[in-house]
């Protein structure tokens, strides 16, 4: 558009000069362009100074028409909330977050960790040395402990109070020095949780050394109240249908002890031999599986010694 005005201009300026190219050759009868116009109608409009007109025609376009709007597109899916990370309790408590749609192994896997913990318990045990005559004989009492993992059964977090499912061989030993063989020491930790600050105080309900199942009581634990801990989701054993998955742990061979995760850095390993019609517990722990392994191994070649000298002892008294 500008070009093309620019052009007009250019036609106007050279209409003037061929004009007053005449008139200067005949000033009697000199007749001038007094103005040159654009109407409405885009025409250019020239008029002399004897009064007459003259339309050039049309120079400049009218401007076109606006086009019809564009219709609104349509507005965008809102997207998905990403879910949010549950926070972990004060302290050194880690924090679960669950990323996956809910129906994986990795998302039930992610929540049933909310409803798991540790559990170790104390005990103390005297362990008689020497001959069987008077006097030649000594004690010495030990302190040692145990421990395992279990689930919160149910739970009233308002009140801070828990059931806790454990093994029974986890809070029992039947040479400890209590009456029943029951740890009347036993703290649990919430998972991510197994420092000494966060340990809640729990007490033995009932259990069965049978089935090797014990239930554990926790009453208005703050601990408990403050966390992101949650009671487990029994399954249906009736709802289990042939081609389901199923998970085993590892069987290992008579006399090599035990090993327990009890937590992602921290493992026990678990040496129950029988020696004099009693069982004596004592066990390791380490970091990693690995490690666990080699401590555990250690210690049951240890424990083997002293109770091969123990038995030697006894049959030259």
């Amino acid at each position: 558009m500008k070009t093309r005005i620019y052009s007009i201009i250019c036609v106007i300026c050279l209409l003037f000069s061929s004009v007053f190219a005449l008139t200067s050759c005949n000033s009697d009868n000199a007749v001038g362009i007094v103005s040159a116009e654009i109407n409405e109608n885009g025409e250019l409009v020239l008029v002399y100074s004897d009064g007459n007109e003259q339309n050039l025609g049309v120079v400049v376009g009218k401007d076109g028409e606006d086009g019809e709007k564009g219709s609104d597109g349509s507005d965008g899916k809102d997207g998905t909330n990403g879910q949010n990370g549950i926070n972990g309790a004060n302290g050194a408590d880690g924090s679960l977050i669950i990323t996956s749609d809910g129906s994986s192994i990795p998302a039930a896997s992610a929540k049933g960790l909310r409803s798991a913990v540790s559990i170790v318990c104390n005990f103390q045990s005297t362990i008689q040395q020497g001959g069987w005559r008077p006097g030649s004989s000594s004690t010495t009492t030990q302190d040692y402990s145990s421990a395992g993992s279990g689930v919160i059964y149910q739970m009233d977090k308002a009140e801070g109070d828990a059931f806790i499912i454990t093994n029974y061989h986890v809070v029992y030993d039947a040479s400890s020095n209590t009456e029943n063989g029951i740890s009347d020491d036993i703290s649990v930790y919430l998972y991510g949780s197994e420092i000494e600050e966060k340990a809640i105080e729990a007490t033995y309900v009932g259990g069965s050394l049978y089935y090797d199942i014990a239930v554990l009581q926790i009453d208005n634990s703050d601990i408990l109240k403050a966390s992101d801990a949650c009671e487990v989701d029994v399954a249906d054993s009736d709802a289990i249908v042939v081609g389901d998955t199923a998970y085993k742990p590892k069987i290992r061979k008579s006399g090599t002890g035990c090993v327990t995760m009890i937590n992602d850095h921290l493992y026990e390993g678990r040496f129950t031999p029988r020696v004099n019609g009693k069982r004596i517990s004592k066990n390791v722990y380490a970091k990693t599986r690995e490690e666990c392994e080699e401590k555990l191994a250690e210690l049951i070649k240890t424990m083997k010694a002293e109770i091969a000298e123990m038995k030697k002892q006894a049959k030259n008294a």
